[in-house]
């Protein structure tokens, strides 16, 4: 329909503009289109505010491409429990928060940072909550991306990789160009994860699920209230719990809506995972036309 044609767009646009700068040589390779579409993005993101952010959620629940649509349309840092572990030594859970800390730090993270399944469990959230508070830089909100087994499942059966660069599609909701199941930037063919299989994905369902209730008792508001004290009430990230069974672009519009609210004001009302979504954001061809405001984007420590 009109309104799922116009969301596939603009996750599109949204998700490989920027990669097919970067894959181009020469400026001449890219449309004038995607160049005017990147320098709108940029310049719009000076009138967002700085956030700190974490997305979690079951797999396949939709962490990786809310994370890349929120990077780019708020020029956040996104790191990845993958991606930090990787830069250290023994990829231990301290190790892991103090690469995390060093980047959050950094001039080119100022104006804030995504987690993209990160913390994984309770006990990693306590220390990551201790040591971002320890400099200053704690969490603004915790999205909970609430999806069911059958719903994951199904997007796990029909998602696509291409494994060099870690872009990801989905033969249903997002699918290529071409009908040839390859990678729109490199014309590499895409592969289906290990992970994705059926049997695979239910193993992987369970060993997640205890992880994951206990992440939602430890940021949500089940939160026993007598582990804060006033000070660490205040700091305390707004808890979201978002129904993302809906369109990517649906479910992006109700993070943006918190995103641009003042915190103060997200506390006191989140969205519910029921809440109605706003319309999707425009594509490509629309958001160029349109005035704003924004900074270099700030890198990723992984291809997305």
């Amino acid at each position: 329909d009109e309104v799922g044609s116009r969301d596939l767009i603009w996750v599109r646009a949204a998700m490989f503009a920027v990669d097919q700068l970067l894959h181009s040589r020469h400026l001449e390779d890219v449309s004038t289109q995607d160049l005017v579409y990147e320098v709108n993005r940029r310049r719009a993101c000076l009138s967002h505010p700085q956030k700190r952010v974490a997305v979690l959620g079951p797999p396949a629940s939709g962490k990786h491409t809310m994370s890349t649509l929120l990077r780019r349309g708020f020029a956040l840092c996104h790191f990845t429990q993958k991606g930090l572990m990787e830069e250290t030594k023994k990829g231990t859970v301290d190790e892991v928060l103090e690469t995390l800390e060093g980047h959050a730090q950094s001039t080119r993270c100022r104006r804030g940072f995504i987690l993209e399944g990160l913390p994984d469990n309770a006990i990693e959230a306590r220390k990551l909550e201790t040591r971002l508070q320890s400099v200053g830089l704690p969490l603004d909100h915790v999205f909970y991306l609430n999806a069911d087994e059958a719903t994951c499942q199904q997007r796990a059966d029909t998602r696509l990789i291409h494994e060099p660069s870690g872009r990801r599609y989905n033969s249903e909701s997002l699918p290529p160009r071409s009908s040839e199941l390859t990678d729109e930037i490199t014309r590499q063919p895409l592969a289906v994860s290990k992970q994705d299989r059926p049997e695979a994905f239910r193993a992987i369902w369970e060993v997640a699920g205890s992880r994951l209730s206990m992440l939602r008792l430890f940021f949500g508001q089940d939160r026993p209230q007598g582990e804060l004290d006033a000070a660490e009430s205040r700091r305390a990230a707004t808890f979201v719990d978002v129904d993302a069974r809906r369109a990517p672009g649906e479910v992006y519009d109700t993070l943006k809506a918190v995103m641009m609210t003042p915190r103060a004001e997200a506390a006191k009302a989140s969205p519910s995972a029921a809440a109605p979504a706003a319309a999707p954001a425009p594509p490509a061809a629309e958001a160029a036309s349109a005035p704003a405001a924004a900074p270099a984007e700030a890198p990723t420590t992984e291809a997305s």
